[in-house]
């Protein structure tokens, strides 16, 4: 009897712990929610998130993280204990608070680095996180299948659809993208006929995610109509996928279809980020018929540039782009500064002239020259910016083997500062005078050499290698702050006045991870460059100028990044990657 009296007080036990942990799972959603929409929630506070956590202490076995670093992480973890149980209260309660957020400072779609987008980021990834099974997925399609209003035009016809709430249907269609459920496909093209840029560009995404390659034709269809620079990259983001799709290759008669829009666009845009966004697609959808616009590009953008004005419609990055289009499509090779010579050339052939294979490119641009380099990465563009870091660690060893001959001790020619001094000054040394340029360097504090792209004349370079020469390394690592100095980006900006600066080309060097400044953790960083570079369509590229073995013997058993963040060299090949630039660890 005394036996079964102790289990039945250990099974009550059980059952009202339980029913307190379930307990527990809403009332820290509601609170998080509640302070998410009204943006008290600080994300940059060191230890705010141990002070006051809003993750009951019952659910802390429930998730993989123990300990909490920031409120990123702890809403992260937050979202894995609501997501497994998927109740459909908290489920309704969290995209409840994913569209109010969107009305809120710091949260409306443009503000890319608020502090309550930068939340909402976390709820809409865990979101798209297929693991969570049926139940999340269910909830989410029929939320979006509830945006759509259908209704039948008076004379007849095709129905009209629109949008319920636009801002928060295009926010929460990414979700769909890594989904299973056999219905999203279906909704994401009903979604491409709806009449607004924000979700056609969401639609075009997803579609892209499932591999469908006839969907391209629908892709293009809102291609043809669109006004932006980055509605206009995303859609040519989403095309270039469809064309390369497997799952279900596309059709000739969609290729074709898809083509003809790009050089309608070509031809009648005006904006060099836009068309910069639209050029590979030529090489992707191989035609005779590209060749003639891009020719005419090539004769545009050298006129264009030649006038030296500072809102070119061109752009050293765009010309260098429809020269490497020709020259893959055409297997011929002339300078990219003598269209005349392309032109004549294409007089001669064009009535015999046979597309060449895929690849060319490597073949034709053999015993070609760079005027310009930066650790042997060609500088393309004609308003370039270095940001170079200046951190405590540039002083360390370019590598292990920079020592004397006969002492074995480092050599003061050796650091990684004079390793980034003397490529400057070489780089900005060889710019053709047509360019223009500045320099950022960043540490604890950001410091620009200008306030503005200089002219690269004589003048301004033998100022530039006064500067350099004072420069001296010492304290961390403020690389977002350096970056978005490069990039400008005006955060409370709407659409058609996001981009504030004419730069086309970055070159980035540091020697490791971000430890300071607005923004730390690397996959944020990632995260806003990349919304931002959709329309910007500047060419980014990364230097990475750090030695594991060499940062190992200096830190002295510190860690070199912060907690979470990816490595050094991970995130700027990422950064590289994901902004159409070049990665490149320099070799001794």
């Amino acid at each position: 009897m005394k036996h079964s009296f102790v289990l039945l007080i250990a099974f009550v036990t059980l059952a009202v712990t339980g029913r307190a942990q379930r307990d527990d799972i809403t009332s820290s959603l509601q609170r998080w929610s509640r302070d998410f929409v009204a943006g008290r929630i600080e994300l940059d506070k060191p230890g705010v998130a141990d002070r006051k956590p809003y993750l009951a202490p019952s659910l802390k076995n429930d998730v993989r993280r123990k300990e909490y670093y920031t409120r990123i992480e702890e809403a992260e973890s937050l979202m894995e204990v609501v997501l497994k149980r998927a109740k459909k209260e908290d489920l309704d309660l969290l995209l409840s608070a994913i569209e109010d957020s969107l009305s809120k400072k710091g949260g409306r779609p443009w503000e890319i680095r608020g502090e309550i987008t930068r939340l909402r980021i976390v709820a809409l990834a865990a979101l798209s996180d297929p693991k969570y099974g049926a139940s999340v997925q269910d909830a989410v399609v029929a939320c979006l299948e509830g945006e759509i209003d259908e209704s039948k035009p008076a004379g007849g016809g095709e129905p009209v659809l629109t949008c319920k709430k636009a801002e928060f249907a295009a926010a929460l269609i990414p979700v769909l993208e890594r989904y299973t459920n056999p219905a999203v496909r279906g909704l994401l093209e009903r979604f491409m006929k709806i009449d607004d840029g924000g979700i056609r560009v969401a639609a075009a995404s997803g579609l892209a995610a499932t591999g469908h390659g006839p969907s391209v034709v629908e892709v293009a269809k809102a291609l043809s109509g669109a006004k932006f620079p980055d509605d206009i990259g995303a859609l040519a983001s989403a095309m270039r996928k469809l064309v390369r799709a497997e799952k279900v290759k596309p059709e000739d008669k969609d290729l074709k279809f898809a083509l003809n829009v790009v050089l309608e666009r070509l031809h009648s845009l005006e904006d060099w980020r836009s068309r910069l966004a639209l050029v590979p697609l030529t090489r992707e959808i191989r035609s005779r018929g590209s060749i003639s616009v891009l020719l005419d590009l090539l004769e545009e953008g050298n006129q264009s540039l030649a006038k030296k004005s500072k809102k070119s419609p061109f752009s050293g990055t765009l010309l260098k782009a429809v020269h490497e289009a020709l020259a893959d499509l055409t297997g011929f090779y002339a300078d990219i500064r003598e269209p005349e010579k392309w032109r004549s050339w294409w007089d001669g052939v064009k009535d015999t002239f046979v597309l060449a294979p895929s690849k060319a490119l490597l073949e034709a641009q053999k015993g070609s020259t760079v005027a310009s380099e930066f650790f042997g990465i060609p500088v393309t563009g004609n308003n370039v910016y270095f940001v170079v870091d200046i951190s405590g660690s540039m002083a360390w060893q370019f590598d292990t083997t920079t020592v004397t001959a006969n002492e074995g001790k480092p050599l003061k020619e050796g650091s990684r500062m004079d390793r980034a001094k003397e490529e400057l000054l070489k780089a900005v040394d060889m710019l053709a005078p047509d360019s223009r340029f500045n320099v950022c360097v960043f540490s604890d504090h950001v410091k620009e050499w200008k306030n503005t792209l200089v002219e690269a004349n004589p003048k301004n370079k033998k100022m530039l290698s006064v500067y350099v020469e004072r420069l001296n390394p010492g304290g961390g690592t403020m690389l977002y702050d350096g970056l978005d100095k490069a990039l400008k980006v005006k955060f409370e900006a709407k659409k058609d006045d996001a981009y504030e600066s004419y730069v086309d080309e970055i070159f980035l060097l540091s020697d490791g991870s971000p430890t300071l400044g607005s923004i730390t953790n690397t996959e944020e960083i990632l995260r806003i460059v990349r919304e931002w570079n959709q329309g910007a369509q500047v060419r980014i590229h990364a230097i990475f100028i750090g030695n594991e073995a060499v940062d190992r013997a200096n830190s002295r058993g510190r860690p070199t990044k912060l907690p979470g963040n990816m490595s050094a060299e991970e995130f700027m090949k990422k950064l590289a990657e994901q902004n159409n630039g070049r990665f490149v660890i320099p070799q001794k």
